[in-house]
């Protein structure tokens, strides 16, 4: 039987797109996620499902309990608040109902059944910000951390991968060329987290909590994207699908 893997959606309020229902305006609200993601989840063995912001913490809970795992995917900046800091003049648009979703399925893992989680750009932030770490609000750096013009398939800078990692074991390599959307990025690392991954200019790129209860693994890059044309990409997605196996 094969897995069911939720995934995070993004979250967004039409604010040109108004409706009328009972005799009110009402915005046109949207969970969305780049099909990405579920490709690759399905090409690994996966049964891949979009999980849409939740009315409560408690239907979130119900949720979580039909699942083999979860990918907190890429998007919007998360809110600085949550790691104690203030929003500041590169800080983009928020979705604090998506914060609260993904902190609560992180509760959830902690608190209730241990499914194995993947972390991807966005969603390794808030793995480390949920373990009380920091954010870098803005990356300063002579390496390019976003795509621009180039596409979003192709790899923009090098990742030197921790000996010791459980990333290591997964993609086979020491290094590795990945593309690269953001520029918020962990800046102290929570508690009880192993930086898996940095870049050259010190960027932490890879974050996890790999032991007897936990199978966590974040990553700052979009392996989704290149999947079908860089091996390290699909086997981080193969792995994280084989473990959630153990739960279905």
């Amino acid at each position: 039987m094969k897995p069911v893997i939720g995934i995070t959606a993004g979250y967004k309020a039409d604010e040109k797109d108004i409706t009328i229902k009972e005799k009110e305006n009402r915005r046109k609200i949207y969970n969305f996620i780049t099909r990405d993601y579920a490709n690759a989840i399905n090409k690994s063995g996966g049964i891949a499902v979009i999980l849409p912001t939740p009315n409560s913490s408690e239907d979130t809970y119900s949720i979580m309990d039909k699942l083999d795992g979860v990918v907190l995917s890429g998007g919007n900046d998360i809110n600085p608040v949550i790691c104690r800091q203030c929003a500041d003049e590169f800080t983009g648009s928020l979705t604090c109902r998506r914060d609260d979703q993904e902190l609560d399925i992180l509760d959830y893992v902690f608190k209730k059944r241990s499914i194995p989680v993947l972390g991807i750009c966005r969603g390794t932030q808030i793995i480390n910000a949920y373990f009380g770490g920091t954010l870098i609000l803005n990356i300063n750096s002579k390496i390019e951390h976003k795509q621009n013009k180039i596409p979003r398939y192709k790899a923009v800078h090098s990742v030197d991968i921790v000996e010791d990692s459980q990333l290591r074991e997964i993609v086979k390599k020491k290094n590795i060329f990945v593309n690269s959307i953001h520029h918020q990025a962990i800046g102290n690392v929570g508690d009880g987290l192993k930086v898996s991954a940095k870049s050259s200019d010190n960027i932490i790129e890879a974050v996890e909590r790999i032991d007897d209860n936990y199978n966590i693994i974040g990553v700052q890059w979009h392996p989704e994207i290149m999947y079908d044309i860089d091996e390290a990409c699909k086997n981080l997605f193969i792995d994280f699908v084989m473990n959630c196996k153990k739960f279905n």
